[in-house]
């Protein structure tokens, strides 16, 4: 075999300074949080980072602080702040950009950075190797009746339930998400804890 190097980066949260090795390495993969908060200047922080990286390949996912980059979670998030918060469409236009912005920004960038949604993807590296590669920022279930057929990589954001994370067997975590425990996501009551007043 023929071979192949890889740098990996996660939950870098556009922060100044993330060191990365200064060797050339055939794929570098940032498997998600690229943003704290999902923010324009945030992606153009990591967008920089990435142009740094000596690679000819850039795969990167989103990871649950990047959620501008998914139209409609995009939406209801925007659709929940105006509610609850009253904040102006302008404001959160100038932070965050319209729907699908981020993921045409990150589009543009030149020759080498690829984000990828779910899927499988067929790359053939420069150093002759086909690489088969299957991504997925998002956390599937143990009971999902898919799987991953003669990949060479799989990337996720979160594991599979039940898989390297706390929980005991078959058993939810203790440290349920909103998103995946409690009401599949429907809780008005956990949606609104932020503005609720001590009686």
């Amino acid at each position: 075999g023929v071979k192949t190097t890889f740098l990996l980066l996660s939950d870098t949260y556009a922060k100044n300074g993330v060191a990365v090795p200064d060797l050339p390495v055939d794929v570098a993969i940032h498997y998600g949080d690229l943003t704290d908060g999902s923010k324009i200047h945030e992606f153009e922080t990591t967008l920089t980072l990435l142009r740094s990286i000596e690679a000819p390949l850039k795969i990167v996912i989103a990871g649950n602080h990047n959620f501008t980059l998914d139209k409609p979670v995009y939406r209801e998030k925007a659709d929940t702040t105006r509610r609850l918060f009253s904040i102006i469409p302008e404001l959160m236009r100038k932070e965050y950009g319209n729907p699908g912005n981020i993921y045409r920004l990150i589009s543009q960038e030149p020759e080498g950075i690829h984000f990828l949604n779910k899927g499988t993807y067929y790359f053939r590296l420069s150093n002759s190797t086909d690489l088969t590669i299957y991504i997925s920022p998002f956390t599937p279930s143990i009971e999902a009746d898919w799987g991953f057929y003669k990949v060479d990589v799989v990337i996720t954001y979160g594991p599979p339930k039940g898989q390297l994370f706390a929980a005991r067997g078959m058993e939810p975590s203790e440290n349920p998400s909103h998103f995946t425990d409690i009401d599949n996501s429907t809780s008005s009551v956990i949606e609104t804890l932020v503005i609720i007043e001590p009686r």
